[in-house]
């Protein structure tokens, strides 16, 4: 098994376990996700930069976050 299959594992057995999670729960996940993209914003906007190839960062910021 690959380290994709696991995760793709987890994530499943994590929806099954909750399907439908109250409003709270899903607004402080996204709160979370938030906080992760600001706080990896210039590692992801470099990866997104090397996937695209030439691609200015203030494109990549606007159309990706």
């Amino acid at each position: 098994m690959n380290r994709f299959t696991i995760q793709l594992d987890e994530i499943k057995a994590a929806y099954a376990a909750e399907p439908n999670p109250i409003l709270e729960v899903r607004l402080e996940r996204i709160g979370r996700i938030e906080k992760m993209i600001e706080a990896n914003e210039e590692k992801l906007t470099k990866a997104l930069i090397a996937d695209f190839g030439v691609r200015h960062s203030v494109e990549t910021r606007l159309a990706e976050f």
